[in-house]
């Protein structure tokens, strides 16, 4: 399924939260397992406001998942030791890097995804208007995007060659070493 809409463009964390709670809506899985690992994008925060945006239970950082009599067992591991912990299907899990080894798709599996069918939907067929997604949708305004202000002292090694014996010099002058 693809949601491919002009309208939906330019889409801030809350307008995709929208889209994207849209097509569960429309869906209605019993688990939404989803990949934690996109802190660029969203700031691992987009699938909670999903989660939230239609009432549903939310775990992250899953290392291991069970289901059975209506709920998700999940395990995860903190800074303290591992968690434990049981929600009510249906759910929205992100699940970390840990939960398993990743499987490379074959060749005969890509030629045969080609030829499945690939349903395309728009903001419409949600059931939303336009002003609710896309840059009239969103409820964030990018300012401005520069480079980070330089920190004073700092020191750029442009060669290569003699990088490693520059960073060792410094580490000796502040008796790091």
């Amino acid at each position: 399924m693809l949601v491919d809409d002009d309208t939906v463009a330019g889409s801030d964390l809350v307008a995709t939260s929208r889209v994207l709670a849209g097509v569960l809506v429309r869906e209605s899985p019993d688990l939404v397992p989803v990949r934690a690992a996109d802190r660029r994008r969203c700031g691992a925060v987009l699938w909670a406001a999903v989660a939230e945006r239609l009432q549903l239970p939310f775990v992250s950082q899953a290392t291991k998942l069970t289901l059975g009599d209506g709920l998700v067992r999940v395990e995860r591991e903190t800074e303290v030791g591992n968690d434990s912990i049981e929600a009510k299907l249906p759910a929205v899990v992100a699940v970390s890097d840990a939960i398993n080894e990743p499987r490379y798709t074959s060749l005969k599996g890509m030629m045969g995804a080609k030829k499945k069918p690939l349903e395309t939907l728009t903001a419409a067929d949600l059931g939303m208007a336009a002003d609710a997604v896309g840059l009239a949708g969103s409820q964030t305004v990018v300012l401005s995007v520069g480079a980070p202000p330089a920190r004073a002292g700092a020191v750029t090694i442009e060669d290569e060659a003699t990088a490693a014996r520059a960073i060792f010099d410094h580490l000796v002058e502040r008796d790091l070493v």
